[in-house]
């Protein structure tokens, strides 16, 4: 998925919780005050923004609007003036995957 292309419209997902959170930029969302890091099937990962928890810790699927999240780079090395971005998710619902 080109996810440039996306930004602003609904997207779904499938992935889960993660247990091992990767170093991200982190935004704010009014409405959304919890953040997951979900590890996508593709063995990457992003930035799920939430109104309540997730119980859930197997395969689930969320729904919400992709957004871009823009700030300095955490590489080492990289030059904190060179602009970064990445691709989160503002959740709106999210269910279970059957295995």
């Amino acid at each position: 998925m080109d996810l440039k292309s996306q930004v602003g419209k609904q997207v779904t997902i499938k992935g889960k919780i993660s247990n091992v959170p990767w170093q991200h930029i982190i935004g704010s969302f009014q409405g959304y005050g919890l953040q997951e890091y979900f590890d996508l099937e593709d063995k990457s990962q992003i930035v799920i923004y939430l109104k309540a928890a997730i119980p859930e810790r197997g395969m689930i699927s969320v729904t919400g609007k992709l957004v871009e999240v823009k700030g300095g780079s955490k590489r080492p090395g990289a030059a904190k003036s060179e602009p970064f971005s990445e691709y989160h998710v503002t959740v709106d619902s999210w269910k279970p995957v059957d295995a």
